[in-house]
C-alpha cells in the first residue's frame, strides 16, 4: 500500500465565480455522500485561489479552483493520479461535478467519463514537497476506524473492571479481544512494516541530504548577500496597517482536530530563485519521509503539501495546503518554536514576495494575510475527527494486543490509560538494515 496526493488546479471563468461558490456551498452540505464511495480516501477539499495573494482586493479576472485529495492505494506509485481520477469521475455524482467544473475554462460539459477524467488529469500538479504523518502511510481509513472503535470498547471494558477492583492481565485481554475485527487483518502488519522500512531508508540518507541542503543554502545565502550589498540595505520590516481580506472564522477553523488551512504566495522573479527553491523543496520532501510520528517535535499535522503552479501570465505561485489539530495560533507557534521545522519552512517560503521572518509577529502576519478559505473539506473519520495523538494511540494499542505485540506496552496502557512515548524516527541500525535489504534488488 502507498499513500497518494492529488492536486488539480483549473482556471475559473470570471463570469461564473458566483455560480461556482453556490455549487461549492451545495457540495459542502453533501460532502459525505459525495466522497463516502471512496473507501481509501482520507481527506479531500475544494479551494478557490486567486492570483493576487496578500492583496486587499482579489483579482477576479484570474482565479483558480483547487481540488486536493489524500488517499491510499495498492500497486506502484506510477500513474497514481490517473488511477484515482478514473474512479473519481465515475463515483462522484455527474451533476455535481458538472455544476462545479462547468464554471472552469475548457471543461467538457456533459462529456463522457473519459473526457472528464482527461480534463482533470491535464490540470494535475505534482507536489513539490509534502508531509504525510506515518499513520496515513501505514494505514487505510477502514483499519484506522476499526482501531479507534477497538480503543473505545477496550476503554469502556477497563473502566468496568477498575470499578470492580479486578485489574486484568495482558494475557487475559489478548485472549478476550483476539477475534475483534481490528485484529483480524494480517495485511495491516505488512503495510506497517513496508511503511516503516521506507522511513528507515529516508533516515539513512538524511546525513548526505542534510549536507547537500546546507551547502546549497550557504551558496544561495552568499549570492543573496552580494546582491544586497550591490543594491543597498533592505528597509526594516514592519507590519502593514491593513486588515486581511478574510475574517479569522473564514480561514482559521478552531475545532479540536483536523482543521483545514490553505495559503498561497507569489514567487519573486528570477530563474535562480526558482531553481534553488525547487531543489530545496526536493531535499526537504525526502527528509520529511523519515518521521514515524509528527514532523520533528510537531505532532499536530496530519498532512501538508507545497505545490508550485503558474498563473495565466506565467508567474509562479506556491500553494500550501494542510490540516492540523488545535488552534491556528498554536499550530503556527509550533512552526516558530521548533527550530528544525522553522528552518525548512524558511527554505520553502523565503523566495516568495513579502516574506518576513524577523520576528514571530511578522512571520504570523505574512502567513495570515495570504490565507484563503476552504469551502469544502471532507475527512473520512466524521463525526469523530480524531487527532494525530488519538490515531497513533489507537494503532499502538491494537498492535500491543496481537500475540506478537509488546507486553510492556499493553501493561503500561492498562495501568495509565495511555501508551508509552513513541520514537520519532527509526534508529540508525534499523535504517542500515532497510538499505541492505534493497541491495539484492539494485543488483
Amino acid at each position: 500500500m502507498i499513500h497518494g496526493t492529488l492536486t488539480v488546479i483549473t482556471p475559473i471563468r470570471p463570469s461564473e465565480l458566483g455560480r461556482l461558490r453556490t455549487a461549492l456551498s451545495k457540495a459542502d452540505t453533501q460532502k459525505h455522500e459525495l466522497f463516502s464511495r471512496f473507501p481509501k480516501l482520507h481527506f479531500a477539499r475544494w479551494v478557490v485561489v486567486d492570483s493576487a495573494p496578500g492583496k486587499q482586493e482579489p483579482n477576479t479576472a484570474e482565479m483558480y479552483l483547487v481540488f486536493a485529495a489524500d488517499f491510499c492505494t495498492e500497486g506502484k506509485a506510477r500513474k497514481l493520479a490517473e488511477r484515482f481520477l478514473a474512479i473519481f469521475v465515475r463515483s462522484v455524482d455527474a451533476q455535481t461535478l458538472d455544476e462545479i467544473y462547468g464554471c472552469c475554462d475548457g471543461y467538457p460539459g456533459a462529456g463522457t467519463f473519459e473526457e472528464r477524467g482527461r480534463y482533470l488529469l491535464e490540470h494535475t500538479h505534482e507536489s513539490s514537497a509534502r508531509h504525510v504523518d506515518f499513520i496515513y502511510r501505514a494505514e487505510q481509513p477502514g483499519t484506522l476506524k476499526q482501531a479507534l472503535e477497538l480503543k473505545k470498547q477496550l476503554d469502556q471494558h477497563l473502566d468496568q473492571l477498575r470499578r470492580r477492583g479486578a485489574p486484568p492481565s495482558p494475557e487475559a485481554l489478548r485472549k478476550q479481544w483476539a477475534h475483534h475485527p481490528a485484529l483480524s487483518a494480517p495485511k495491516v502488519t505488512r503495510d506497517r512494516r513496508l511503511a516503516r522500512a521506507s522511513a528507515a531508508r529516508a533516515t539513512f540518507w538524511q546525513a548526505p541530504l542534510a549536507f547537500a541542503m546546507d551547502a546549497l543554502m550557504y551558496l544561495s545565502h552568499g549570492l543573496s548577500t552580494l546582491t544586497r550589498r550591490w543594491k543597498g540595505p533592505r528597509p526594516p520590516a514592519r507590519l502593514p496597517n491593513v486588515e486581511p481580506r478574510f475574517t479569522d472564522r473564514q480561514v482559521m477553523p478552531d475545532g479540536p482536530a483536523q482543521n483545514p488551512m490553505a495559503h498561497v504566495a507569489a514567487f519573486k522573479p528570477g530563474i535562480r530563485r526558482m531553481l534553488v527553491a525547487r531543489v530545496l523543496m526536493w531535499l526537504v520532501n525526502w527528509r520529511m519521509q523519515r518521521y514515524l510520528v509528527g514532523l520533528n517535535q510537531v505532532t499536530s499535522i496530519h498532512c501538508a503539501r507545497w505545490v508550485v503552479f503558474k498563473s495565466k501570465n506565467d508567474e509562479p505561485r506556491l500553494l500550501f495546503l494542510s490540516n492540523y489539530d488545535g488552534s491556528w495560533d498554536g499550530y503556527i507557534d509550533s512552526f516558530i518554536d521548533t527550530l528544525d521545522v522553522h528552518y525548512f519552512l524558511k527554505l520553502m517560503w523565503q523566495r516568495t514576495k513579502g516574506f518576513q521572518d524577523t520576528s514571530s509577529e511578522t512571520f504570523k502576519f505574512w502567513i495570515r494575510e495570504r490565507l484563503i478559505p476552504t469551502p469544502v473539506f471532507y475527512n473520512a473519520y466524521h463525526p469523530q475527527r480524531p487527532s494525530i495523538s488519538d490515531l497513533h494511540e489507537a494503532v499502538r494499542l491494537r498492535e500491543s494486543l496481537r500475540p506478537t505485540g509488546d507486553v510492556a506496552e499493553l501493561n503500561h496502557y492498562v495501568r495509565t490509560g495511555s501508551c508509552k512515548p513513541e520514537e520519532m524516527m527509526p534508529s540508525l541500525r534499523e535504517s542500515m538494515r532497510a538499505v541492505r535489504a534493497l541491495w539484492p534488488q539494485l543488483g
